[in-house]
């Protein structure tokens, strides 16, 4: 979406927005009817009255009350059905008292046991079962804790009652919270209440073709607006985001992605009980399209499920409430691809902040979620985000019909263009183990999605404008597992979610047969919107939105190694002579590959691009490293996800070690709930691949421990073995290897006792046997993230990324040992720590050691290098070695002769391509 392009459309809702808000409940069904006074005397009743200008036919309409006494129980008496045919006139009055009725009959009667001490609640439903009215009010023993139907205006819990019979509505017009009401003693039946004033009829809603002559007063300031040229208008700058519809490939400029917290598929979607989600499974399918096939494909917990979900990378990591609160991602989310796009635009983030917002029914969980770690986004382009259950100062149980609310309230007030809800009260009852308890939640989140396609279908802001994504985060263990109560290992019953879309470019009453991930999510929300997302993983779902463009493709650079459509990224290369490989994952065929290219010419010229298959069918690789062995033989680590759609394997991720001439596969090691980048490294006749491996477990709260594995192969002809350089650590992730002689060294990202840190292990027997430690002192206030090793002839240096605090930059540091990795110095900064740094790459050969990075001013990226001519005990000055990228990241060294060999990934324009480069005169 470009400027050029949204500016004509800005300026038409500049003129046309008045007309749309003043229509906004045009389309709203009419329900004029309140509660107005609540009696607990002799004879208890509820009275109502109509507040419309016309009258309303109420049959089959429910009056349903409860109380909450001194026990620590709450009861619901049997509710009052209004017999079909009972109107309302305007001004009237309805009472439902003890076994009685005044005014009209019904088909059951009100059987009322109040006392002035009790809490009481009324909640007045239409034929449909959506709410109209509610009132909660305390007693001495404390209001009864209900859950509201949707649609229902929420009124908080007033003041203890103090032993008074009567809670009246004092004001008009109606303002849905707690002033409009007081509680005393003398009641007012069948008449208004004292201080409510003069009662005057609420006019029915304005039909929406009453906007015309706004609309017209619109288009006459669009053409003023047009013939004046104005540099800036700040209206215009606001509302150009409002109106994309027109221009772009997509209908869909809204997008509220719904999550129910932790259904099991089998729970819902079995021919059996599809009852259990009649919404769901009836209206709503009808009218969107539904994906079956649909799949955590990372750990199946709701912080790393959510993580992925927005930002389209996978996050190894527990659910925070498990560790300390600071497990954020790194990757950016979709919430500041887009109001970084629209500062692109010349709207500042800050103007928007209204229109991105998450809802969360779980905090501890989730309050990391509102921005990721990335250089060029982060904290100044997070979303809103609330959670309402500590808002209301409520520590106990989740509450689903709170965060209903606030969506309702939000969509009325602010009017988001990107939300996220999560429902959380499945996943907790789950957990409770009290099955009626997980099956009633189930029934509720199915109203609350139901009605919040009903109010996306009747509100003029949203209607035929929005996408509803309907999903949740992660299934639950199969019975073969555990059973429903818990989740968190790679089960199928686990990885298996679900996803129906509604909204204007989804066809209605279609099944989807393609397979697709919470990664997938982001990539497809940057599509319909029309804004970049550079770093997702994920692909576009074209299944579910069959007739739009997949996104946009630039022209090929013909200075480019890729030289693909798609998107390429984390590019690696390994030298050997004259003989260059370059490798990356790419996803011009839908799905990601390794392609390959190889050069005997220095990097003169190269070969045709090859896709590199991966060793096992049914699996799709992910990463890539590249190392010649010293007879030449290219070696490569490749990690890899089996199949998640496959019912009968327990799927996981796999790092294999392949000998890309001959296409074997030396070696496999699982490396269990989610993959990182594995890495190999070569020290004379010895090949090294390390990776990460995550437990699998299906308890309720697992450690989540990781270990660190090596696999050793002794060329030549030697069988691989694979050792623990690594155990007992939580969340060990970016492995990096060195070796030299019989010392190997590992290094990783990881948490000691909660804190990020830098993990060590070292072997002095060729990676026989191990120990291991922490390279840093831990900190609250420091992150750490991409570790890297490399020997020189005398000393071990290690590097890494540092962020103090998430509002703070990161910065490349190292660190160095000169006795083998037995003591170490100080780490000392490399990178301008004015700028952001991401994406280290270390190598070394002799004395000359070579820090390369991407550094970062605002969204524009080079890579920047530091070189240390003494093992890495003093560095020259930084240098720019990619200045006209715009977008620069991920490099990868390796020498050749006396120059450097680099490849990097350049993100701009949201199609990224790789390119080569030789930096000379590097190596003395």
């Amino acid at each position: 979406m470009s400027f050029n392009r949204w500016v004509p459309a800005a300026v038409f809702v500049l003129g046309t927005a008045a007309g749309f808000v003043s229509g906004a409940k045009a389309s709203d069904s009419y329900r004029p009817v309140r509660i107005n006074e609540i009696y607990t005397g002799a004879p208890d009743w509820v009275e109502l009255i109509n507040i419309g200008e016309t009258a309303i036919d109420i049959g089959g309409w429910k009056l349903r009350t409860w109380f909450k006494g001194m026990e620590e129980f709450q009861w619901e008496h049997e509710p009052v059905v209004f017999r079909p045919g009972t109107v309302l006139e305007s001004g009237a009055f309805l009472m439902a008292g003890e076994n009685q009725l005044f005014s009209c009959a019904s088909e059951g009667s009100a059987v009322l046991t109040w006392s002035d001490m009790e809490g009481v609640a009324c909640v007045l439903e239409d034929a449909w079962g959506y709410g109209v009215d509610a009132v909660i009010a305390g007693g001495l023993f404390g209001h009864p804790d209900i859950e509201l139907p949707p649609g229902t205006d929420f009124y908080p819990p007033y003041p203890v009652r103090s032993r008074s019979d009567v809670i009246r509505r004092v004001a008009w017009p109606d303002t849905d919270n707690g002033s409009d009401w007081i509680c005393g003693w003398d009641a007012s039946p069948c008449s208004l209440n004292p201080d409510q004033g003069e009662f005057t009829p609420v006019p029915n809603p304005l039909p929406a073709t009453s906007n015309a002559g706004l609309v017209l007063t619109g288009f006459l300031i669009t053409v003023l607006l047009i013939l004046s040229r104005p540099k800036r208008t700040p209206i215009v700058l606001v509302l150009m985001f409002l109106s994309n519809a027109a221009y772009a490939e997509f209908a869909t400029d809204r997008i509220i992605v719904a999550v129910i917290d932790g259904v099991r598929h089998e729970d819902v979607f079995h021919p059996e009980v599809r009852d259990r989600m009649p919404n769901l499974n009836g209206i709503l399918m009808r009218q969107g399209t539904f994906c079956p096939l649909f799949y955590s494909g990372g750990v199946t917990m709701t912080t790393s499920a959510h993580a992925a979900m927005i930002t389209g990378e996978r996050l190894a990591s527990p659910n925070n409430l498990l560790i300390r609160d600071d497990i954020y991602p790194f990757y950016p989310n979709f919430f500041e691809y887009f109001l970084s796009f629209m500062e692109d635009q010349g709207i500042p983030p800050d103007q928007l902040r209204g229109k991105t917002c998450q809802i969360y029914g779980k905090h501890t969980d989730c309050n990391n979620m509102a921005f990721g770690l990335h250089p060029g986004y982060g904290f100044p382009y997070r979303s809103r985000i609330r959670f309402p259950d500590q808002e209301a100062g409520d520590t106990g149980p989740h509450r689903d019909a709170r965060v209903f609310q606030d969506a309702m309230e939000e969509m009325a007030v602010n009017q988001p263009d990107l939300m996220l809800l999560n429902f959380a009260q499945v996943d907790q009852r789950g957990h409770w183990g009290v099955w009626e308890h997980y099956e009633y939640s189930i029934r509720k989140a199915d109203e609350y999605v139901r009605e919040l396609w009903r109010r996306i279908q009747t509100d003029p802001y949203y209607k035929d404008r929005t996408t509803l994504m309907i999903l949740t985060d992660h299934g639950r263990h199969d019975d073969a597992h555990g059973g429903y109560r818990h989740h968190g290992c790679t089960c199928y019953g686990c990885r298996h979610s679900f996803m129906l879309v509604l909204g204007p470019d989804t066809p209605a009453g279609v099944e989807c047969s393609e397979t697709y991930c919470l990664v997938d999510i982001c990539q497809t929300v940057g599509v319909l919107m029309g804004i970049d997302t550079p770093f997702s993983e994920g692909r576009f779902m074209s299944g579910l939105f069959p007739e739009g463009e997949s996104g946009k493709r630039r022209d090929m650079d013909p200075a480019s190694l890729s030289r693909t459509e798609g998107r390429s990224r984390h590019p690696v290369i390994a030298v050997n002579g004259q003989n260059l490989a370059a490798a990356w994952m790419d996803d011009s065929s839908g799905g990601w590959d390794i392609y390959l290219r190889r050069s005997m010419d220095g990097g003169l010229s190269w070969t045709l691009t090859g896709a590199v298959p991966v060793p096992v069918e049914g699996e799709t690789a992910h990463w890539v490293d590249l190392i010649h062995a010293q007879n030449g033989t290219l070696f490569a680590a490749e990690s890899t996800v089996q199949d998640p759609s496959l019912a009968t394997v327990q799927s996981g991720w796999r790092a294999h070690l392949v000998d890309l001439d001959s296409g074997f596969p030396e070696a496999t090691g699982n490396t269990g709930l989610v993959g990182t980048p594995a890495q190999i490294a070569i020290d004379g006749a010895s090949l090294q691949m390390v990776w990460p491996y995550f437990y699998t477990k299906v308890d309720l709260v697992p450690p989540f421990h990781s270990a660190v594995r090596v696999t050793i192969q002794d060329l030549p002809g030697t069988l691989p073995r694979t050792v623990t350089a690594a155990d007992g650590e939580f969340l060990a992730a970016e492995p990096g290897v060195a070796r030299r002689g019989e010392l190997c060294h590992v290094v990783y990202q990881t948490l000691d006792d909660r804190m990020w840190n830098v993990g060590y292990a070292r072997s002095g027997d060729a990676g026989t046997t191990w120990t291991q430690r922490y390279l840093l002192v831990p900190s609250l206030e420091i992150f750490i993230a991409s570790p890297a090793v490399t020997v020189s002839e005398n000393h071990v240096i290690v590097t890494f990324l540092q962020r103090i605090t998430d509002q703070g930059k990161w910065q490349v540091m190292a660190i160095r040992s000169s006795d083998g990795g037995g003591t170490w110095a100080a780490p000392v900064g490399l990178s301008d720590p004015a700028a952001d740094a991401a994406y280290p790459a270390l190598m070394c050969s002799g004395n000359t050691v070579v820090c390369a990075w991407s550094a970062f001013w605002g969204r524009q990226a080079s890579i920047h290098a530091r070189i240390s001519r003494d093992g890495g005990v003093t560095w020259e000055t930084e240098q720019n070695w990619t200045p006209e990228s715009r977008m620069a990241v991920q490099p990868d060294l390796d020498r050749i002769g006396s120059d450097l060999a680099m490849v990097w990934a350049d993100q701009a324009l949201g199609c990224s391509e790789i390119y080569f480069t030789r930096i000379p005169e590097v190596f003395w």
